[in-house]
């Protein structure tokens, strides 16, 4: 028993220490972690954890790769096709994104306090786990675990039987 006890304590705990040191560890050196959602860059694929690093949105240029804010639900990752500047205000400056698999340019231009900042890395397939784990499925789940590996660790420490003084030893009773 000894054995698979501790077995399903190493299997659950290496997995969510890697997982929240690929989440954490980015998080405190200033990234911003993502799911790509759509296939709109080269190179980034649906369901990759994307690391974005932000930047200053006036040293962008055409060509660059952002990830912006497309609504207050919708992130996303496309290409600057061109910078806008507005009239009268060369400070306040908007991007003409495209997606680089149908060629396309989006119809929205995006402001650029809308721009998260541009991707470092993405980690095929994590962003599909790192979506689910912010469903209610996905808390229920994890608190589940976190409870049975709780149990795993510490019932057994309430449950030892008490060992036996052996007659003769150096301690009498």
């Amino acid at each position: 028993m000894g054995f698979i006890r501790k077995f399903l304590i190493l299997a659950i705990l290496i997995p969510a220490v890697l997982f929240g040191a690929l989440v954490g560890v980015p998080m405190l050196a200033g990234c911003s972690v993502c799911t790509v959602r759509e296939d709109s860059v080269r190179d980034l694929r649906p369901g990759s954890l994307l690391y974005v690093r932000e930047v200053d949105p006036q040293a962008l240029d055409i060509g660059d790769v952002i990830t912006y804010m497309a609504s207050r639900e919708e992130v996303k990752t496309h290409r600057i096709a061109g910078v806008v500047e507005e009239e009268g205000n060369p400070s306040e400056i908007r991007f003409r994104t495209r997606n680089d698999h149908s060629g396309a340019e989006n119809a929205t231009l995006v402001y650029y306090r809308n721009v998260l900042g541009i991707p470092v890395i993405g980690i095929p397939l994590l962003g599909y786990i790192f979506d689910w784990l912010q469903t209610p499925a996905g808390w229920i789940t994890v608190g589940a675990v976190g409870i049975f590996w709780l149990l795993l660790v510490l019932l057994p420490l309430f449950f030892r039987g008490k060992k036996k003084s052996k007659k003769g030893g150096k301690y009498l009773r």
